[in-house]
């Protein structure tokens, strides 16, 4: 803890002042929102990776599995995304979804929960769980949070995360740790020849840029579609850069909000 001393308030340093008016100054500092493409940083430092880049071998066949595993709390649990607030019930089931790649050589793994986001302390357990049950190397492991403001809060151990996320339950975080690391190692063990596509759409009246109305956004939906070449299995790794919050801070029901939606949609249809 920083202590302050008593005579400071009495009589202050003349440190302060200038501190806190550096800070202010800072604060109101305007932001820029030149496109980091224009940026003369970003071309040199895009030729110096460049030349570095080594020559990849061609790549092996591609495999793929995918999986998924129900996180979705008791109900009475903290909803965390607008301060921890307590849920009243289920507005959907709430999941982790994970997707193996291969291509004989390397392994990766993508591991989506529908959570408003990853502790360094979750990722840390699923992590080690998922290095306990499958071959692929920690560093070849991504794991994401769809961000929905209505997911599960109650997994964060520190004082400053629990403020968004309501106090921590240790039962709750041992099951979601093994639920997400289960979907990977059955995504793993479903790992079968795939084929993949990509494709893009534009959604531009489903997204806006909330600080300013004339400020840039990002309506591009991106697809990648992983299908195994025997028909059992279908894969789809989607990025939209809207921010879920579709159920407001008013809502006390647990949900994955559009993210959950498309993806029961999507799981619907293949």
């Amino acid at each position: 803890m920083i202590r302050i001393p008593k005579k400071w308030f009495a009589s202050p340093p003349r440190s302060v002042p200038l501190a806190l008016l550096c800070l202010w100054v800072t604060a109101c500092l305007s932001l820029d929102y030149t496109p980091l493409e224009s940026h003369p940083f970003y071309g040199s430092a895009h030729a110096e990776a460049e030349s570095l880049r080594v020559p990849e071998p061609d790549p092996g066949p591609l495999s793929a599995g995918s999986a998924k595993r129900n996180i979705t709390p008791p109900e009475g649990m903290p909803l965390a995304g607008y301060g921890a607030r307590m849920s009243v019930g289920i507005h959907d089931p709430v999941f982790a979804r994970a997707l193996v790649l291969s291509n004989g050589r390397t392994e990766i793994a993508i591991l989506s929960a529908e959570l408003l986001a990853i502790t360094d302390d979750l990722s840390r357990a699923v992590r080690e769980r998922i290095q306990n049950e499958t071959s692929i190397p920690p560093e070849n492991i991504l794991i994401t949070a769809t961000h929905t403001h209505s997911g599960p809060g109650s997994l964060a151990k520190r004082w400053w995360e629990k403020w968004a996320a309501g106090p921590f339950n240790p039962d709750y975080f041992e099951h979601t740790v093994r639920q997400m690391a289960d979907a990977v190692a059955e995504a793993h063990g479903r790992l079968t020849p795939s084929t993949m596509t990509s494709f893009r759409l534009t959604a531009d009246d489903r997204i806006r840029n909330r600080i300013r109305a004339d400020g840039p956004k990002d309506p591009e939906v991106q697809v990648l579609s992983f299908r195994s070449t025997d028909g059992s299995q279908t894969a789809y790794l989607v990025n939209f850069s809207a921010h879920p919050t579709v159920l407001r801070s008013q809502n006390r029901l647990l949900s994955g909000d559009f993210p959950g939606f498309l993806s029961r949609a999507l799981e619907e249809k293949r």
